[in-house]
């Protein structure tokens, strides 16, 4: 009996000391004391994102396609130069034009001088009148147009006179479609093209100019995931003016949006533009600018503070049963200011640390929460 008494003490004392070595070995793998974290709550809200410039944004000048091709064919004659000023519909260049439309342009040009001054001498001789043939007309019963095609000379050279007209006109705007001329006023910054270039019907012309009453800001931005969608021209943009900063313009319109890859991952290059007031110094070429472009908003999404996402999308989230914080990663959409969209990972009402990455807290580490989750 003593015996047995013995063996059951000496085996209670071998599961406590096995269990004191789990403590300590616990405590060795990082199981430290409880840490104090803040924690942040996710929530269902507006998540509203705006693209900004980067510091060096400056004001440009709207560098825009100066013309265009009406119809194509090869370049018979150039007559831009860079750093021209023109004015709209100024002659650039121009094409080879089919069907011999020069010549019948200067053959119909002949024919309505001609007819007009046959009609001018008609209606000079002529003894009747366009008003007495409308009366002789009236009193005989018969047409109008019978007596004025058998006896008025003068009323046949002039449907002549306006059918000859209606002939140079019609060749005139055939002719016109085979030049090419300044779709703005501006000045020309590129003109990429010479004799024998063939051009197509419809297409800008290789020629560029700075348009006037125009400046715009180039700017590159981060496109994330969530972005893409939102990369179309928005309503409006808003343009700061660096050296006013309460000057706020809201009228601003992108012009282009390019993607692309760089080194800090993908990216685009927005180029927005509005009409500056006049004389403005604070729009001057290379004056600083600031812009605002605002993206589709979500407004009921799953959002988190920005505060608790570290990079790779990773949080700390709060596991209220054994009282630890556990890493997990999410997937996250667009991101303003304040918050992040969370496409998966997280739920509503779950709790999380805030800025993680200054916690030295180990996986599985009791903690204890300060204050309430915000």
């Amino acid at each position: 009996m003593r015996s047995l008494q013995l063996k059951t003490i000496i085996a209670m004392s071998v599961l406590g000391a096995l269990a004191l070595i789990a403590v300590i070995v616990r405590m060795l793998a990082g199981y430290g004391p409880a840490a104090r974290v803040e924690l942040v709550a996710v929530d269902i809200g507006p998540v509203r994102p705006v693209l900004r410039s980067d510091p060096t944004a400056t004001f440009e000048a709207c560098v825009v396609p100066g013309a265009t091709v009406a119809a194509g064919g090869r370049v018979r004659r150039v007559l831009a130069r860079p750093g021209q000023q023109v004015r709209r519909g100024t002659l650039l260049a121009e094409l080879q034009e089919a069907g011999g439309l020069v010549d019948g342009l200067g053959t119909a040009r002949r024919q309505a001088a001609a007819a007009s001054a046959m009609a001018r001498d008609l209606c000079r001789r002529s003894p009747l009148r366009e008003t007495r043939w409308e009366s002789i007309a009236s009193a005989s019963g018969a047409g109008r147009e019978g007596l004025q095609g058998d006896w008025n000379a003068c009323a046949q050279a002039r449907r002549e006179v306006s059918s000859a007209i209606a002939r140079v006109s019609v060749l005139r705007a055939e002719l016109e479609r085979f030049r090419v001329r300044a779709a703005f006023d501006g000045v020309l910054t590129a003109v990429s093209v010479v004799p024998g270039d063939l051009l197509q019907a419809g297409a800008d012309a290789p020629i560029t100019l700075a348009r006037d009453g125009c400046v715009a800001v180039r700017m590159r931005v981060p496109v994330g995931a969530g972005d893409a969608h939102a990369l179309a021209p928005p309503a409006s943009v808003c343009v700061r003016f660096a050296s006013h900063p309460e000057r706020t313009r809201c009228d601003a319109a992108v012009r282009s949006v390019d993607t692309g890859h760089g080194q800090r991952g993908k990216s685009a290059e927005v180029v927005v533009e509005f009409s500056p007031d006049a004389g403005d110094p604070a729009t001057r070429p290379g004056a600083p600018a600031a812009v605002e472009i605002p993206l589709a908003a979500r407004e009921r999404a799953t959002r988190v503070p920005i505060t608790a996402v570290t990079e790779g999308a990773r949080v700390l989230v709060f596991d209220t049963g054994s009282g630890t914080l556990r890493e997990r990663t999410i997937r996250t959409g667009v991101v303003d200011d304040l918050h992040a969209e969370v496409l998966s990972g997280l739920e509503p009402g779950e709790r999380v640390a805030r800025s993680p990455g200054s916690l030295a807290v180990a996986e599985g580490q009791q903690v204890v929460p300060l204050g309430r989750a915000r």
